[in-house]
């Protein structure tokens, strides 16, 4: 399900997939490291809730220009 969420985040190409961590455990994505702007952050999470299977998105990304 975390490759699913990462082959998702690929397509919104603002985010530097280099700087986001995506693991997974039982329907939850974790998503963890660095986006740009308050926007991408909301934009990853919303992103992830929608891919099959994912019950609980834990957004731990933080925002650094």
């Amino acid at each position: 399900m975390g490759r699913a969420v990462t082959l998702a985040l690929i397509d919104y190409e603002p985010i530097n997939l280099n700087r986001i961590d995506v693991s997974a455990d039982q329907g939850t994505i974790y998503l963890s490291g660095d986006v740009e702007t308050r926007e991408q952050k909301e934009r990853a999470e919303q992103i992830a809730r929608r891919v099959k299977g994912v019950q609980l998105v834990i957004n731990k990304l933080q925002v650094q220009p």
